[in-house]
């Protein structure tokens, strides 16, 4: 359903937060480099943005490996059997997904998340 047809998933909504690693404004695509560059450059507010939101759960859109040293995550913790990577640690739930943006089989990567958040909510 679409939030303006559910005020269930509206409500919902109101408890999510969505941070951008480039905090000016882009073109509609950003290139690996650029996006490394800017996590370097607003390291701290990111990881301070972070830490005072205290997310249960965080979903990456392909940008997570950024924060594995701050988060001491690695590639191996995760579990990689699903569309989406994941992982717990320290009462949070990590999800190591692609950028929505990117054209794949939609319904099973949501699906995929999805289904991981209920295992751990």
């Amino acid at each position: 359903d679409y939030a303006t047809k559910n005020p269930a998933i509206a409500e919902a909504l109101k408890s999510v937060a969505s941070i951008n690693i480039k905090k000016t404004p882009g073109k509609t695509s950003s290139y690996l480099p650029e996006i490394a560059a800017h996590f370097q450059q607003n390291r701290a507010l990111l990881v301070r943005q972070v830490k005072l939101l205290a997310p249960r759960v965080i979903i990456a859109g392909g940008t997570l490996r950024h924060f594995y040293s701050e988060f001491g995550l690695s590639d191996s913790a995760f579990n990689k059997e699903r569309s989406a990577w994941f992982c717990e640690q320290g009462g949070v739930l990590y999800i190591h997904a692609n950028h929505p943006a990117q054209r794949r089989a939609k319904g099973r990567y949501i699906d995929d998340i999805v289904s991981i958040i209920k295992e751990f909510t």
